[in-house]
C-alpha cells in the first residue's frame, strides 16, 4: 500500500536534494528504483520516494509499504515552508475543502453517467468503431466506483506535517547507499 503527497509550494529537485534537509538527518537514498526522475529521501529508518517533473520540480512524493516517513515530511515542510497534503485530502486534488471535492466527484460522476446512458439510447454509439470509447467510459466508471468505495471505507486523516510526533522503526534497506552531496 502506498500514499502519495503533494506540496503546496513549488520546490525544485536542486533545492530538495541540495543538503538543506541534512540538519534533520535526511539524505538522498540511491537504490535500484531511483533514477533522474525518481529519487528517494531517507532518515536512516524510513524512505520517501520523490517523483520529479521534466523541468526538475517535485511532482509528488510517495510512501510505499510499511514506511512511516513523517520525519522526512516534517523536514520538507519546515525547510521549505510548505504544507504537505496526502491523496486523502481535497487539497491534493486541487480542491480547497472536502465539500468542493465531494461536489467535483459528484459532477464528474454525473457527467459520466449521462455519457454512459446516452450510449444505450443511441444505437449508433454501439457500433464497432466506438468500442474503444465505450471501454474507456466503462473503465473510468469502474475506477470511480472503486475509489468512492475506498473513500467510504477509510477515514480521512489530515496529514499536514508541521511537528515531529512519531517514533521511527528501523527498516532494512538492501542494495542502497546514502549520497552525501
Amino acid at each position: 500500500m502506498s500514499t502519495d503527497f503533494s506540496l503546496s509550494k513549488k520546490v525544485s529537485a536542486r533545492d530538495l536534494f541540495g543538503g538543506q534537509l541534512e540538519k534533520f538527518g535526511v539524505r538522498e537514498l540511491i537504490g535500484p528504483e531511483t533514477n533522474e526522475r525518481i529519487r528517494a529521501l531517507s532518515d536512516g529508518c524510513d524512505c520517501l520516494m520523490v517523483y520529479l517533473t521534466d523541468d526538475g520540480f517535485v511532482s509528488f512524493l510517495s510512501r510505499n509499504g510499511p514506511n512511516t516517513p513523517d520525519k522526512i515530511l516534517v523536514a520538507i515542510a519546515e525547510t521549505f515552508e510548505t504544507e504537505i497534503f496526502s491523496e486523502h485530502q481535497p487539497q491534493f486534488w486541487g480542491f480547497n475543502t472536502q465539500e468542493e471535492w465531494d461536489a467535483g466527484i459528484k459532477e464528474l460522476h454525473d457527467r459520466h453517467q449521462r455519457e454512459f446512458y446516452a450510449v444505450e439510447q443511441d444505437a449508433a454509439r454501439l457500433q464497432p468503431e466506438n468500442k474503444d470509447r465505450l471501454e474507456e467510459i466503462r473503465a473510468f466508471y469502474e475506477d470511480l466506483v472503486r475509489e468512492a468505495s475506498a473513500k467510504a471505507r477509510r477515514a480521512t486523516r489530515k496529514m499536514t506535517f508541521r511537528k515531529r510526533d512519531r517514533s521511527h522503526k528501523a527498516l532494512d534497506f538492501k542494495n542502497v547507499e546514502v549520497r552525501d552531496e
